[in-house]
């Protein structure tokens, strides 16, 4: 990650990024938008293999550079994780879409396995006697 000029953040890509491999961390990336510079740049001529580990990381830096009113431009990438991280950013969440996931307490989950285990004594109950 090199700083330009201007004040810009040139942030270079080299090697494999692959979800299945250690990717490298971020924290450089977003201490250095912390700083609120006026765009981002992508280097990637030094770029292997990717695949959505590369996207992931792309998105995020995205997102924080918006946060912070950095620019970015993606004329550095290849030109297939340019299109992706365009659809990525095509059209604006909805509020209220997003699907909260509220997980069960432990009476919760006790209480549910009881009313089932019930609920299928009953019915065994019911055919056993219907077959007698």
């Amino acid at each position: 990650m090199n700083e330009s000029a201007g004040g810009s953040v040139a942030i270079s890509l080299s090697g494999d990024w692959l979800l299945s491999k250690d990717l490298p961390s971020l924290d450089p990336v977003f201490d250095r938008l912390a700083h609120k510079p006026p765009s981002v740049v992508f280097e990637a001529e030094a770029l292997g293999q990717w695949d959505t580990g590369l996207m992931k990381s792309l998105v995020a830096i995205s997102k924080a550079a918006q946060a912070v009113g950095s620019k970015i431009d993606d004329s550095g990438l290849p030109s297939g994780a340019r299109r992706i991280l365009a659809l990525a950013f095509a059209v604006e969440e909805r509020e209220g879409a997003r699907k909260l996931v509220k997980r069960k307490g432990f009476l919760e989950q006790v209480g549910e396995s009881v009313t089932a285990g019930l609920g299928n004594g009953r019915e065994l109950l019911t055919f056993t006697g219907e077959l007698v």
